[in-house]
């Protein structure tokens, strides 16, 4: 890799080899480029309690610490909680989903967050919309109280679909989920 530019009308190019004399400001740009590697960013998006969503934070925050978790929540109390359990940023109400889901590489959370008017209609249909046109991946758990019956998911505890959800995030952030 070759880092170009132009300084006083002359185009100079400098090689990453780092060699004894390179100038201190030269190595201090091709050390920042060389660190520069894209940081996964992970939407966790709850509702109610967010009990769901802080035992996601939680987990995720243990298997990839290197990863930006945004919290972002149908209501204050589900994104507090989803902070203070480790969450780097949050916002709650529809417009913070929304913004949330156009900026994520991974968006994760209850199935409900999928589906319009679930969660006691806390998920309003613009939140559902933007889950689902999302360009990120989605991570969704199958819980039973959104009067939403995924066939195949299975009686598992939620420990269970929890680890299995983040197994799951874990994967894609390698980039070998077996879809």
């Amino acid at each position: 890799m070759r880092l170009c530019g132009r300084n006083s009308k002359r185009l100079f190019i400098v090689s990453y080899d780092l060699h004894p004399y390179t100038s201190a400001f030269w190595r201090s740009i091709m050390m920042d480029r060389i660190r520069m590697v894209k940081t996964v960013t992970i939407a966790i998006i709850d509702g109610q309690g967010g009990r769901i969503g802080v035992r996601l934070v939680e987990e995720i925050r243990k298997a990839l610490p290197e990863a930006e978790i945004l919290a972002a929540g149908a209501n204050t109390a589900a994104t507090e909680r989803m902070l203070a359990a480790g969450a780097a940023r949050g916002a709650t109400g529809e417009n913070a989903v929304r913004v949330v889901c156009r900026s994520a590489d991974i968006i994760a959370g209850p199935v409900g967050i999928a589906i319009a008017d679930s969660m006691l209609g806390e998920i309003t249909p613009a939140m559902a919309l933007a889950v689902a046109q999302s360009r990120a991946a989605r991570v969704l758990i199958p819980i039973g109280k959104c009067e939403t019956i995924v066939v195949g998911s299975g009686e598992k505890t939620m420990s269970e679909l929890l680890s299995e959800a983040v197994a799951r995030i874990t994967d894609l952030c390698r980039g070998d989920c077996g879809q």
